[in-house]
């Protein structure tokens, strides 16, 4: 019996042995893995920022609410809603046709008055200088013509006269060689002889001639074609034969023999007498209208041209008050936008309410914001911020704080401050009215040693971060710089790259 409860005794304290050994392990084992289980985070570099969230609504700065200024009946509706306008543009008008019809005859009034003073300045009518200087001018043009012409017809009848049977004369009496044949028209202007002497030389022909008189010169002689001589237009042509050597010719400019020399002459004498008489007919019509010009274009009196510049500022004032009563009828863009409401039709009677609204262009939208008494001391002027539209949640806008009010709004005997926000992308789905949270940055650390605010630490006088060296866990005493509203704090005291786990 002592035998087998000293075996039930060993047996027992091992099996506690066992148990003890075993749930140590257990727990050593359960404490290990929640401290392997806790959340960690690598310390890096970030934007840290602290922002005051608010919500707005975009707005145009240039909505207006377009009436006309006088009851009347729509003539014209000129557009329609979503049309782009620029300012100034007709967008309506009512009947007027009285008020035009006004404002046209004196239109005309006044245009006719500028004429008139405009005749009167020049001294005469528009259509007679017009038609004086248009005389002058024929006139002249005439007496040129004339001239030309009658100088044509006497030249003419002086070549035809110096050219008609011209003939070369031997000097010898006893000359046997044949006279050489004279062709040409005669141009120059002297009237003379011409002699020529032949003599041997080394043309093809075998002889030359030495011409003097009229003019100077010495030319080869050619029994096959005629041959210039001087530069007045007249030809020689000699027939071949041996005796031309030192022989004499003689040729008379004109032909006095000819017995075409006297007809011609006075052909000459009538052409020149018909040119004077037709060029002095001509330079006396030319005298005679600048005569009559210049009594057509006399200078106007001064009591003349006083009466007609009152006359045009009489017509000029009337237009004016005819073109302000004219605007009563219209309804112009104040400015650059779309049309959002067109609630007339052409036709239509209408008393002075608005019947037409136009937004201005996407490009002028704003942002207003109210902010709490409490928190406008945060804002200024140029801070940045984010705003994201409940139309697009998915498409953040960067804007800048552009103005904030000094005057607050009372809400419920809660005073807030309104800002106006610049956006920065002025995109193709904004709307004025659409609805948006606004993150305004009040502070912003761009580059900071960052880390998750939920591993933060604290024992009532120190912040920390917990890390884990060789298995065992550490606390690390660090100053935060700025606690952001992005979940995220700037510290100091830690490096980049340190791994913390959370409290």
């Amino acid at each position: 019996m002592a035998h087998r409860f000293l075996l039930y005794t060993f047996a027992l304290v091992g099996l506690v042995a066992t148990i003890y050994l075993a749930g140590t392990f257990v727990w050593d084992w359960l404490a290990a893995s929640q401290n392997n289980n806790r959340p960690s985070f690598t310390v890096e570099t970030g934007v840290v920022e602290q922002a005051l969230n608010v919500s707005g609504t975009i707005r145009s700065e240039s909505t207006a609410r377009l009436a006309f200024s006088s009851p009347g009946m729509v003539e014209q509706v000129a557009v329609r809603e979503g049309d782009q306008v620029a300012a100034g543009t007709i967008l309506a008008r009512l009947e007027a046709r009285g008020l035009e019809q006004e404002l046209a005859e004196a239109r005309a009034g006044l245009s006719e008055a500028i004429a008139q003073q405009q005749d009167l300045l020049r001294g005469a009518s528009s259509e007679v200088v017009s038609f004086a200087e248009t005389n002058v001018a024929a006139t002249a043009a005439q007496l040129e013509r004339v001239q030309q012409e009658q100088q044509r017809a006497i030249d003419t009848a002086r070549q035809t006269l110096l050219s008609t049977d011209l003939a070369a004369f031997p000097l010898n009496p006893q000359e046997r060689a044949p006279a050489p044949t004279i062709s040409g028209t005669y141009r120059c202007a002297d009237e003379g002889t011409y002699q020529f002497v032949l003599f041997r030389s080394g043309a093809d022909s075998g002889f030359s001639m030495r011409v003097s008189g009229l003019e100077e010169t010495t030319v080869p002689v050619s029994f096959t074609q005629a041959v210039p001589f001087g530069e007045c237009g007249l030809r020689a042509r000699f027939t071949e034969d041996l005796f031309y050597n030192n022989t004499r010719w003689e040729i008379s400019v004109p032909n006095t023999v000819s017995s075409q020399y006297l007809v011609n002459r006075n052909r000459y004498q009538t052409a020149q007498l018909t040119a004077e008489n037709a060029i002095a007919a001509a330079a006396d019509a030319l005298a005679l209208a600048e005569r009559q010009r210049d009594r057509d274009t006399a200078p106007t009196r001064s009591e003349q041209i006083a009466q007609a510049n009152a006359r045009i500022a009489q017509l000029e004032a009337r237009i004016a008050r005819l073109e302000v009563r004219r605007d009563d009828f219209l309804i112009r863009a104040p400015f650059a936008g779309t049309v959002t409401t067109v609630d007339i039709t052409a036709g239509e009677s209408i008393a002075t309410a608005p019947v037409i609204t136009i937004l201005g262009e996407i490009e002028q939208f704003e942002l207003r914001v109210r902010v709490p008494e409490i928190d406008i001391t945060e804002l200024a002027v140029g801070q940045d911020a984010r705003v994201t539209f409940d139309a697009r949640r998915n498409e953040p806008v960067p804007a800048t704080i552009s103005f904030i009010s000094p005057l607050p709004v009372d809400i419920d005997g809660v005073a807030y401050f309104e800002a106006f926000l610049r956006l920065e992308e002025q995109t193709a789905w904004l709307r004025s009215g659409l609805n948006a949270d606004v993150a305004i940055i009040t502070q912003s650390s761009p580059e900071a040693v960052r880390l998750p605010t939920g591993f933060l630490d604290s024992d009532g006088e120190s912040t920390f971060v917990r890390t884990r060296r060789d298995e065992q866990e550490r606390r690390v005493p660090v100053e935060v710089i700025l606690l952001g509203s992005n979940g995220f704090a700037a510290v100091n005291g830690i490096d980049v790259g340190t791994v913390v786990i959370a409290p």
